[in-house]
């Protein structure tokens, strides 16, 4: 009975985390939320050919993640961990059995998707009042200090309103909703990586 149990219970690598560390190491702590949840999401969906490599990238990306937390990337590897962020934020909205079939008998990830935002809302709420260290884009394009600020934070309500939506899609069906939405999953992408309090 225990191991049935353990079979059908879905580990995060991102769990073993405190809530405090969760914050302050959220890229690490969203990553290992994302990662066995689109994994599992992979290997029991009827993906499209097609668009396999899209979810493959993605993988590559939040393992890359988890695997390297103390290392600078060079520049590629980098800038290929950014696209398949990019390809998660175009996979995310879709981890969900109402727009790609999933097998009957794993129903933990027929809304992987509303699983990741219940999981990651919580944290990043608290990583946006907490964070000190605007990514670099924010500190080459704005010189103010405020500014640098105020600029990450409206990003962060953005990505904040993206889980949001994920986590309830009918309260915010809607042609600018979604626009928004996936605007706030690419800007959690594109600063995932710097997304530490470290």
């Amino acid at each position: 009975m225990k191991e049935e149990m353990k079979k059908q219970t879905v580990t995060f690598p991102g769990e073993e985390l405190d809530e405090r560390e969760r914050v302050w190491y959220f890229g690490n702590y969203a990553a290992g939320v994302c990662l066995p949840l689109t994994e599992g999401f992979v290997r029991h969906a009827q993906i499209p050919e097609k668009l396999k490599p899209v979810y493959d990238k993605a993988i590559y990306a939040l393992r890359y993640i988890l695997r390297n937390d103390n290392e600078y990337p060079d520049a590629d590897t980098y800038v290929e961990v950014l696209m398949g962020l990019h390809c998660l934020a175009e996979c995310l909205p879709a981890l969900n059995a109402e727009y790609i079939t999933v097998d009957s008998h794993d129903e933990i990830y027929a809304q992987a998707n509303r699983l990741i935002a219940l999981r990651i809302l919580p944290a990043l709420r608290n990583f946006a009042v907490c964070t000190q260290f605007p990514p670099d884009y924010f500190c080459r394009i704005y010189m103010d200090i405020r500014d640098q600020c105020l600029h990450w934070d409206a990003a962060l309500k953005e990505m904040i309103f993206a889980f949001e939506y994920l986590e309830n899609p009918a309260r915010y069906h809607n042609e600018q909703s979604i626009k928004r939405m996936q605007t706030g999953l690419h800007l959690f992408a594109e600063y995932l990586q710097e997304m530490y309090n470290v």
